[in-house]
């Protein structure tokens, strides 16, 4: 099978690629890839401004340094000692008032005011003290109406116009961008610090390659480490999906799945799942429980009604083909058929109790006073008990404990209606009700002849009879209170009784809610 998948994703590469599209782990890595994508190109973009805009910032620092310590120097050349141009100094007047013109090679530049215009002979201004520049200044010029007066550098002169104001400004020369600064000397004179930007460009671009390497290399690792993290998440999602497939075609609802590994939500889903299915389980096996409840009454009733139903049609059919039959033989067909009813009647609802305990898992319970419960029993039984039959109870004032009242209410009454049954004519049935640590014991005695003890466990089992079978009842009760106390946790324990009859002890387990014991004398006679 996965040979044939194989092949089918080669003849169709598109295919794969689009159900690789729809992976989850691929969208997951791929948006991942995206956010570290935006965030490092924000990050780059601030990276190379900042950088960029520090470095400039330092050149201009520079530029305005020095074209302010140059136009110093040009102002002291211009006053000579004492502020007064000396012979011969930048500045000073000529030697001779017949000069007509200045000495050669100098310019003629004007004074501070108050003085005459001088000639100014080259290299004076700048002083030969400032003859060398710094690594990042490569211009210093003095300019008198955009004409240059004299200059310091290593390179040539591209030709820088003048601009007005002294903030550092950038300007073309040559094809290529300088950042210049000027400062004003006197007059028309100004100095001029200048520094190509060409340098401080390549470094940008430098540094912005790099970062678009870093930015690739980050993107590239982001989206791999994602990949195999998601990965790692979705085995988890992975596990979940093939237990459910399990439970799916196994339909073995016990099925779990590890909550114990994986992060923190794949360990709260896998919780969740198998309470899911704990839930489910609980619930198949009520209706499983309720379909075999079912089977069993159908089952029950149509094995057991069987010979009443046939005993009531006979009787009913005997009436009514022999009008002629005397009172006397009318009044016994009557009584068969009543007899037959009532019986009937019981075994219906006997196995309508048992349908409803083998489908109890549904039922809630409840806190329940067992003394209440016995009580109630106890006077229910009398009053349809044969005369001179007595039933006595010991019982603490109370005792609760969660149950389902009707269950209790049924297990003992059949108890007591077996006692009263088996037992001896006018006999006297003895009930007590106790706690004996975590369990509650309702315990009947009766003083009839007893069940020998390999009768006993038989005497459990449905429409089992331990009494000829014209004796009243339908062989269900004790069946019914061996299935109540396993419906309590408890069970049904049988023995000798002290007066020679049977002990039937109904055993209720789990701790009682609360328990409020006395010394418990006899309630009734």
């Amino acid at each position: 099978m996965s040979a044939v998948r194989d092949r089918r994703r080669r003849a169709d590469p598109r295919g794969t690629l689009a159900r690789a599209a729809r992976s989850l782990r691929v969208r997951l890595a791929v948006a991942a890839a995206l956010a570290a994508a935006l965030a490092l190109l924000g990050a780059g973009v601030a990276v190379v401004a900042g950088v960029n805009g520090s470095e400039r910032s330092g050149l201009d620092r520079t530029l305005v340094a020095r074209a302010t310590r140059a136009a110093t120097v040009a102002r002291d050349a211009l006053a000579g000692p004492g502020g007064r141009p000396a012979p011969g100094a930048p500045g000073a007047p000529a030697a001779t008032p017949g000069s007509s013109s200045p000495p050669p090679g100098s310019s003629t530049v004007a004074p501070p005011a108050g003085t005459s215009s001088v000639p100014v002979a080259p290299g004076r201004l700048l002083g030969p003290a400032d003859q060398r520049l710094g690594d990042e200044v490569a211009l210093v010029r003095v300019l008198r109406g955009g004409a240059v007066v004299e200059r310091l550098g290593s390179v040539a002169d591209p030709g820088l116009p003048v601009r007005a104001g002294g903030a550092p400004a950038t300007v073309r020369a040559g094809g290529a961008p300088w950042r210049i600064v000027q400062r004003p000397i006197s007059g028309s004179l100004v100095v001029q610090a200048a520094a190509p930007l060409g340098p401080v460009d390549a470094r940008a671009a430098t540094l912005r390659d790099r970062v678009v390497v870093a930015g690739v290399l980050g993107v590239a690792a982001t989206l791999v480490v994602a990949f195999l993290l998601v990965g790692a998440v979705l085995r988890a999602l992975g596990r979940l999906r093939r237990t459910a497939a399990e439970v799916a075609v196994t339909a073995d609802l016990a099925t779990r799945v590890d909550a114990t590994r994986g992060p923190q939500e794949i360990r709260e889903l896998s919780s969740a799942l198998n309470a899911m299915l704990a839930r489910l389980q609980t619930a198949d096996g009520e209706r499983r429980a309720a379909l075999e409840a079912t089977r069993r009454f159908a089952a029950d009733a149509g094995h057991e009604l069987r010979t009443p139903l046939a005993t009531i049609g006979a009787g009913v059919q005997t009436l009514a083909e022999h009008p002629e039959l005397d009172g006397a033989d009318r009044d016994a067909a009557f009584r068969d058929v009543r007899q037959e009813h009532r019986r009937v009647v019981a075994l219906l609802e006997s196995l309508q109790t048992l349908a409803r305990g083998d489908a109890a898992g549904r039922l809630e319970r409840e806190p329940v006073d067992v003394v209440e419960v016995v009580e109630e029993a106890a006077s229910s039984v009398r009053r349809s008990a044969p005369a001179g039959t007595s039933i006595e109870l010991h019982a603490p004032p109370a005792l609760v404990r969660d149950a389902w009242p009707p269950g209790v209410r049924i297990a003992v009454e059949n108890l007591l209606r077996n006692a009263v049954a088996h037992g001896r004519p006018a006999g006297a049935v003895e009930v007590t009700v106790e706690a004996d640590g975590d369990e509650v014991h309702v315990t009947v005695d009766d003083d009839g002849p007893g069940i020998p003890p390999e009768h006993r466990d038989r005497l459990r089992e449905r429409f089992a009879r331990g009494a000829p079978a014209d004796t009243p009842g339908s062989g269900l009760g004790l069946a019914i209170v061996e299935q109540q106390a396993g419906l309590h946790d408890g069970r049904l324990e049988l023995s000798d009784a002290p007066a020679g009859g049977l002990r039937a002890r109904l055993v209720l387990g789990r701790a009682p809610r609360a328990e409020r014991t006395g010394a418990g004398g006899p309630r009734a006679g």
